[in-house]
């Protein structure tokens, strides 16, 4: 249940962040198919630990907290460990593209 509760929030959360892409960089972008598209890409890359994800983002641990506590950036829990999907991250960066994340 908490898998399903997890992979609902993270499709709306895609899917809030590829339309809010979409209104800044282009009109008629399609987002469901921006969101496929990304899946697809994302279907077999290994999925990415903290550390990897901090230097992809030159940030710190604290600012990865603080992303996945605002919703931009929600990690995929395997145990105790913590891993982030690479086609996340890259949504991420592009919604993002053009605005200061506090």
């Amino acid at each position: 249940m908490r898998n399903e509760n997890a992979t609902a929030t993270g499709a709306a959360r895609l899917l809030a962040t590829a339309i809010d892409a979409a209104r800044e960089i282009d009109r008629e972008f399609d987002p469901v198919a921006f969101i496929e598209a990304e899946y697809q890409k994302g279907g077999d890359e290994p999925l990415l630990t903290i550390s990897e994800v901090m230097q992809w983002l030159r940030s710190s641990r604290m600012t990865l907290w603080r992303l996945e506590r605002q919703n931009h950036l929600v990690p995929l829990r395997i145990g105790s460990s913590v891993r982030y999907r690479p086609a996340d991250v890259r949504i991420f960066l592009e919604g993002n593209r053009n605005r200061n994340i506090r």
